[in-house]
């Protein structure tokens, strides 16, 4: 069985975002990248992918 995980952004998200200090953003992008690794590690990780939408 194959799973698909989106995430998505938008103003109300970009808005709380900005509002983090610099550590508490940190802390959010180290939690991101080590449920990439652990997938990555397990073998569940197919493929990941950014898409970056300018406006």
């Amino acid at each position: 069985m194959k799973y698909l995980i989106l995430i998505y952004n938008n103003p109300s998200s970009r808005e709380v975002w900005n509002r983090l200090s610099a550590d508490e953003r940190a802390s959010g992008l180290a939690a991101y990248a080590a449920l990439n690794e652990e997938l990555e590690r397990s073998g569940e990780l197919i493929v990941t992918e950014a898409s970056r939408t300018r406006r």
